[in-house]
């Protein structure tokens, strides 16, 4: 919709854009300053309303003010506007159950199953239509199934089982009760019990069992995590189960480039002995639509034959960005192939990490609870960590007497770890060069010092402006 509003700018009365949820062609949904929320709307659409008798034109003329070509509706403070296929998504249950009761009386007045996108004004229980060329038409079960997920194609008529993956801080009485508070519950599919027991995700038990703890030198606080909540679930599964707990948490690794995060889970991979699959750039970019949320979804099925299974997914910003109604579908595919399958692999014991470099980057709906439930922070490290990387890829190269582990590793913290590797491969090449048999401390010594004046050069050169 015309104009195209971003962060920062003025919707009306000094309201400014804090978040955009939606931009369609006839419709626009804004987070604004003062915990309100701007629907702003065409004039066709505030004439399809009059015309079909959703609101009177009385309260168009005392609540909606004219915006550019059409009207603009603000929320009251602290009260949300739902749009069902964009959000905002339901963060309590309290938000579910106004929503489904404004969804019955939509669908019963509607008359139809298939359904537009839904606007839900919190404050006054009311549900309106937003008719779009952008969003067609989909069913009432869908559409719920859409919102109440955060985004996930799912039909609350279809199964509960697949609601309940995406949103675990729901039990399946409430799932139960809500669709049946949405008048869906007649349209409820009745399943076999075969066809149940095919739909279940198989998980292969399999009992671990390890010599001591976890632990990755200069990361004392990682390693009680990784200890806590994954090497202890799989030694007592049947514990844990017995409490109702039968996942290990997706966990969200974040911090500076090179602070060590995919070093960390190839190590605690290696501990424990698990197949490992990675999702990065190299293993599923394609040139052709749609091949890449394939290809997407063949390594999480890999992962999810061989579980329990380490899965990394490498700069998940890139496949997971925030969506906007910018958003290409084929972008819009690859977050939903993700929120589909974060869940599934969970559920099947798959271990799964995300990295990242930018968490303000990642869509919302990835952050919810039932996908990552932990969300780590990663420090540069430290020189206890780098002298058990230096210890780790030296011990297999041919070194002289005069090397000093410990002297590299005070002097290589806080570096990035591609740092710690280039200064390993090239004391090798320099060492060739130099017609050396062993790696000398000479040699570390000079590559680390002219590595480190490479650097100062570069970040002054960053730093100058100039033409």
């Amino acid at each position: 919709m015309e104009p195209e509003l971003r962060r920062g700018d003025e919707v009306l009365d000094g309201f400014r854009v804090t978040k955009v949820i939606c931009n369609k062609d006839s419709y626009a949904l804004y987070k604004v300053e003062g915990k309100r929320y701007a629907l702003c709307v065409s004039g066709a659409v505030v004439d399809f309303w009059i015309t079909g008798e959703w609101l009177p034109k009385e309260f168009v003329k005392d609540r909606f003010q004219p915006f550019q070509n059409g009207y603009c509706y603000f929320s009251d403070e602290g009260f949300k506007i739902f749009t069902a296929l964009w959000g905002p998504y339901p963060e309590d249950t309290e938000e579910i159950e106004e929503f489904a009761c404004g969804l019955k009386d939509f669908r019963q007045k509607y008359g139809e199953n298939h359904l537009p996108n839904l606007a839900f004004i919190e404050k006054l229980g009311l549900m309106l239509p937003l008719p779009s060329d952008d969003d067609g038409q989909v069913t009432a079960g869908n559409l719920f199934g859409k919102w109440m997920t955060g985004g996930a194609s799912v039909d609350v008529c279809d199964s509960h089982s697949k609601v309940k993956v995406f949103c675990d801080w729901l039990d399946e009485d409430d799932i139960n009760r809500f669709v049946k508070m949405a008048g869906l519950d007649s349209e409820l599919s009745k399943k076999t019990g075969k066809e149940q027991k095919q739909a279940k995700v198989e998980v292969k038990e399999k009992e671990m069992t390890y010599e001591g703890d976890f632990y990755l030198p200069g990361r004392e606080k990682l390693s009680k995590f990784f200890n806590d909540r994954i090497v202890d679930f799989l030694r007592h599964q049947g514990e844990y189960q017995r409490m109702g707990i039968h996942t290990m948490p997706a966990v969200l690794l974040y911090g500076k480039p090179g602070s060590g995060k995919t070093y960390a889970v190839e190590q605690l991979a290696k501990y424990l002995k698990l197949p490992y699959y990675e999702i990065n750039a190299q293993s599923v970019a394609s040139p052709y639509i749609h091949d890449t949320s394939k290809k997407i979804g063949e390594v999480f099925q890999k992962a999810i034959d061989q579980a329990p299974s380490v899965l990394v997914i490498d700069e998940i910003e890139a496949y997971v960005g925030q969506r906007t109604s910018n958003s290409q579908s084929f972008n819009i595919e690859e977050v939903d192939e993700f929120l589909r399958n974060i869940p599934r692999a969970i559920e099947a014991k798959v271990i799964v990490f995300g990295m990242t470099n930018h968490l303000e980057m990642i869509d919302s709906a990835i952050l919810r609870k039932g996908r990552f439930d932990e969300i780590i922070e990663v420090g540069m490290p430290i020189r206890d960590e780098v002298f058990a990387v230096l210890e780790d890829k030296f011990g297999n190269l041919p070194l002289a007497d005069d090397i000093d582990i410990s002297k590299y590793a005070q002097k290589l913290a806080g570096h990035p770890m591609s740092d710690i590797s280039y200064v390993i491969r090239e004391a090798g090449r320099t060492a060739v060069r130099a017609r050396e048999s062993v790696i000398t401390d000479e040699i570390v010594m000079q590559v680390i010092n002219r590595m480190t004046t490479q650097n100062k050069q570069e970040s002054t050169d960053h730093k100058t402006i100039g033409f």
